[in-house]
């Protein structure tokens, strides 16, 4: 029994020893991490938070937005609304720049009708309105067939004016013509010279009449 007892004693030093040897490694190696007995090493200072760019106070002393600066455009003029009137119930709201009045007055024609016109010019920019109640004007068909009828407008086509069927052509000095019939026993008809020939569909939409009538 002695020699079994004394190998476990021999047992038991070994593995204590051991931990020793552990124990002591450990603490060598955390001295050395440390940086400890190290000559001439100093830890590092902590590197210092980046001061932040302090804004621009503004009049109050608070930041705002930036100031958008915007070039003046100088007053604004609006534009300016014609008003011509062709006859009684009818007016126009758009003219051509250089226009004024030149003539015109009451016209009568066949089989009853009767009517008003406006002539503006000046020579060679004339322009006329002219409105025709009763005779052929009691149907657009008629009114259509009086107003392109003889030698006068050719190559008639057909168009609208605000909603309203009419008919546009080439009269026989070279200018333009409109034609439409505002309502059943109300026809307008509008002349204009060839250098006016591009504003002749302008004219006609500014055509207005009372409203309900």
């Amino acid at each position: 029994m002695a020699p079994e007892g004394r190998a476990i004693g021999r047992g038991t030093r070994a593995a204590l020893a051991l931990a020793a040897l552990g124990v002591t490694a450990s603490t060598v190696y955390a001295l050395f991490a440390s940086g400890f007995g190290r000559p001439g090493e100093t830890p590092a200072p902590p590197a210092s938070a980046p001061s932040a760019l302090a804004p621009e106070p503004g009049a109050a002393g608070v930041a705002g937005p930036p100031r958008l600066t915007v070039p003046d455009a100088g007053p604004v003029t609006p534009e300016a609304v014609t008003l011509e009137v062709v006859a009684d119930g009818l007016w126009l709201t758009y003219l051509p720049p250089g226009l004024s009045r030149t003539g015109g007055g009451p016209i009568s024609g066949g089989a009853g009708a009767e009517g008003d016109t406006a002539v503006y010019g000046p020579r060679g920019r004339r322009l006329e309105a002219r409105v025709e109640r009763g005779g052929a004007a009691t149907s657009w068909r008629t009114f259509r067939a009086a107003v392109t009828a003889g030698a006068g407008p050719r190559q008639a086509r057909e168009t609208v004016v605000r909603g309203r069927p009419a008919v546009v052509a080439t009269t026989r000095g070279g200018g333009r013509m409109i034609a439409w019939l505002e309502r059943p026993g109300l026809g307008v008809e509008v002349r204009a010279d060839a250098p006016l020939a591009g504003e002749l569909l302008a004219v006609a939409a500014s055509a207005r009449t009372p409203v309900g009538d």
